[in-house]
């Protein structure tokens, strides 16, 4: 009987691992949706159970940067919203050291980076900049999380470049900030677009980027579309009052 002492164990272990392996999937997929529904917080706690499971899991780790960066949105005190980007950016990086062929790592990076520039103000955070569109365009060379990730990264790419545009070139030049430019962000948001037709964000940036280029029968265009679309996602209503107000003033001058 001594013999045997070791099966049961072993079994139990067995078990253990292929229960985790399924619990960390399971939690991806209610962390995805949590995130979808707008519940920041609930996704944050969701993913972050299934980093106790797995913290050297690759879809954990850029799921738990995205998050963390979703919850430092919501955030009114803008230390405390610095605080997540940064912890964002750190499990970015871990998703990157992981596996440095997924374009989710690269992508949350950027976000992340994007935002915490964001909080402290473009001049201020040059470094941060410059990170955020390296990250964001590689992640578009790789290109192998799908469609709607890729849209995603041009439009941070586009984003990028609309937020330096609309900056003084003379002023953001000496920080090795003068590679943006309104034509970039109009073709990135372009794309974005085209991947993703029915997102109200790209749309909306890509109108104002149009705007940013002296395109205002397009930029209109864009603006009486988005008032027809139906909302996707949490915040796409505020986006729509958003796209409704630029509307009105962009009538108004004509």
């Amino acid at each position: 009987m001594q013999r045997w002492t070791w099966i049961l164990p072993t079994l139990l272990l067995i078990e253990s691992l292929t229960l985790s392996g399924a619990s960390v999937t399971e939690l991806c997929a209610r962390a995805d949706s949590l995130a979808l529904a707008g519940n920041a917080p609930a996704a944050k706690q969701t993913i972050t159970d299934a980093y106790r499971l797995d913290a050297r899991n690759y879809p954990v780790l850029w799921r738990l940067a995205k998050c963390l960066t979703d919850n430092g949105d919501r955030m009114n005190d803008e230390g405390q919203r610095a605080a997540e980007y940064r912890k964002a950016r750190a499990f970015a990086d871990t998703a990157i050291f992981v596996n440095r062929q997924g374009m989710q790592g690269y992508l949350r990076r950027s976000i992340a980076s994007g935002k915490l520039a964001m909080t402290r103000g473009i001049f201020a955070a040059a470094d941060l900049v410059k990170s955020a569109h390296r990250d964001a365009r590689k992640a578009i060379k790789l290109n192998n999380a799908g469609n709607y990730t890729l849209a995603v990264a041009h439009y941070v790419v586009g984003r990028i470049h609309l937020e330096l545009a609309a900056r003084h070139y003379l002023l953001r030049l000496p920080l090795g900030l003068g590679f943006g430019n309104s034509d970039a962000a109009r073709r990135h948001c372009a794309i974005a677009v085209r991947l993703v037709p029915k997102n109200i964000l790209f749309r909306l940036d890509y109108a104002r980027s149009l705007l940013e280029d002296d395109r205002e029968a397009e930029a209109e265009t864009e603006l009486r579309h988005i008032r027809g679309m139906e909302a996707e996602f949490a915040g796409d209503d505020k986006l729509k009052r958003r796209a409704a107000g630029l509307l009105r003033k962009l009538t108004s001058h004509q």
